[in-house]
């Protein structure tokens, strides 16, 4: 019997990945394609979305030509993609401005104005998500209906990134549960648009996609895409998920009260639940959203800003690494991994503030800002980038712990991401948390194994996620916490939190506005 393959996409802020995946899960080819991001006021952050769909056409086309597989053997493909970005389209499907995308904090002035109009709590008992900061849609639609009337009067459609590239392929504009519930405009409940939020926001249900389950076929490709793309046109497309959802899936923490850590750019905790234990605490901005599997529930808390330290880290003070890496021919955060390593736990009681670009659970505050608290001489630059690790995963202690406090025990956590590739990150994790962190055999390609296993079951590939799992995703390694070091995290770890408490005020007078990032 021939082999049979799905294509997914991960559709990220700065590149595209491709990836071909076999039913059994055996990662076939994979490549990328990168593209810029636009900042042209403060606080302003756009993609064009045509850049989104070159690199689709491009990663296609560069994935067949690399694995010169039977194009008839393709039996799938779907996006997981970033979420929380607003596009508007005309009749034709044209943007009519650039996307605004997941990190725009333009829209400071209508978050306020609808803090102040819309009560969270109605929001909440109409099983809608109150998305309101200055990085939500909801906002951002107001910002266009305010600062942009000819574009807002034009829109066809308000759509997200995976809406769009769905679009682009099929013709048809969907939306998928995770997504959709992530704009604070659909009910939990009923999985449709709220009319009457909607009234307020001077938009109505047809300017907003159909929302599927995560595993609707919702077509094949047309004529134009099939082209393109050099793809058969009897390809089921497969509506796909939001990044965090489909990661969460990769991850293989998929049964009810399984969780898992991400680390990439952002990082968050995620823990699959039974679909009626709803949640939401508005206090930390954590709560559940929709999972990839239809019939279950993600509670979820996000941090804006972890591998983005690190990388900052390297960029801006990591020269001498990089420079020995390149002599070495290895990667700079192998050898700054290693200047880590030789930093004994709680650096000698440096520590660092992992918000740099605001956050969003628990602290819900954009104001707030990284940076080095209690840096003396006898630090050195090992002391600072072991100190950027502790940084963020204290981050995540504090989020695990919240989570814990709303009832729900974790055991232990499956871990994904570019920050699960380093030993010494992951041992750090385990030893602040105090779980078991379990990295997974392909931390790189969560999303994608996720989004494949969200094609095989709306394709009947795959009985249910359960068994698509089994096929997919193993664990490679565990960590175990270091109970000698215990003692050391949990102080500096107290000090951790108190640092937000009492720099809260200064933060806020020091970036209040909005567009100040």
């Amino acid at each position: 019997m021939s082999e049979e393959y799905i294509l997914v996409f991960d559709i990220g802020t700065g590149s595209t990945k491709a990836t071909l995946i076999t039913v059994d899960g055996k990662i076939i080819a994979s490549t990328t394609s990168e593209y810029g991001l636009s900042h042209p006021y403060p606080g302003w952050a756009e993609q064009d979305p045509e850049d989104w769909w070159k690199a689709v056409v491009t990663t296609t086309r560069n994935i067949l030509k690399q694995s010169k597989i039977p194009l008839e053997n393709i039996v799938g493909i779907s996006f997981d993609a970033q979420m929380i970005n607003v596009i508007p389209v005309d009749k034709e499907g044209k943007p009519l401005r650039p996307s605004i995308i997941w990190m725009d904090t333009r829209a400071g002035e209508e978050s306020k104005e609808l803090e102040e109009k819309v009560s969270i709590i109605l929001m909440v008992s109409a099983g809608l998500l109150p998305m309101i900061s200055a990085k939500d849609v909801p906002p951002r639609i107001l910002w266009l209906k305010k600062h942009e009337p000819q574009v807002f009067g034009k829109t066809y459609k308000f759509l997200d990134c995976k809406d769009y590239l769905i679009y682009k392929l099929t013709g048809k504009y969907v939306t998928d549960w995770t997504c959709a519930f992530l704009t604070g405009m659909l009910h939990v409940r009923d999985k449709e648009w709220c009319e009457e939020f909607l009234e307020y926001l001077g938009i109505t249900v047809d300017q907003l996609p159909e929302p599927l389950k995560t595993i609707d076929v919702v077509g094949t490709l047309t004529d134009d895409a099939a082209k393109l793309l050099n793809l058969p046109k009897e390809i089921p497309v497969v509506c796909g998920a939001g990044d965090l959802p489909a990661t969460a899936l990769g991850s293989g923490a998929i049964g009810n009260g399984e969780a898992h850590v991400y680390i990439g750019t952002s990082s968050w905790i995620g823990v699959h639940l039974k679909p009626e234990m709803y949640t939401l605490d508005p206090d930390t901005g954590m709560g559940t959203i929709f999972s990839g599997n239809p019939e279950k529930l993600l509670l979820t808390g996000e941090m804006e800003n972890s591998g983005n330290c690190y990388r900052w880290f390297r960029d801006e003070l990591g020269y001498k690494e990089v420079e020995k890496a390149k002599k070495a021919g290895k990667d700079p955060y192998y050898v700054l991994d290693h200047e880590a390593s030789k930093i004994p736990p709680g650096s000698d009681k440096l520590i660092f503030l992992p918000w740099m670009l605001g956050e969003r659970a628990p602290l819900q505050d954009h104001t707030v800002r990284g940076g080095f608290i209690n840096l003396s001489l006898r630090h050195t630059r090992a002391h600072m980038v072991r100190a950027v690790l502790e940084g963020v995963a204290y981050h995540l202690r504090w989020i695990v712990d919240c989570i814990e406090k709303l009832g729900f025990k974790i055991e232990w956590l499956n871990a994904c991401g570019g920050g699960a590739q380093s030993p010494v990150w992951m041992q750090i994790l385990a030893d602040i948390i105090g779980k078991e962190i379990r990295r997974v055999h392909a931390p790189l390609d969560a999303p994608s194994l996720g989004t494949a296993m969200i094609v095989g079951v709306g394709l009947k590939l795959y009985k249910d996620f359960e068994t698509a799992a089994k096929k997919l995703i193993k664990v490679k390694e565990v960590f175990v916490p270091n109970e000698n070091n215990k003692e050391v995290y949990e102080k500096l770890y107290g000090c951790f939190k108190k640092i937000y408490v009492r720099l809260e005020d200064v933060f806020y007078e020091l970036n209040e506005k909005e567009g100040e990032i």
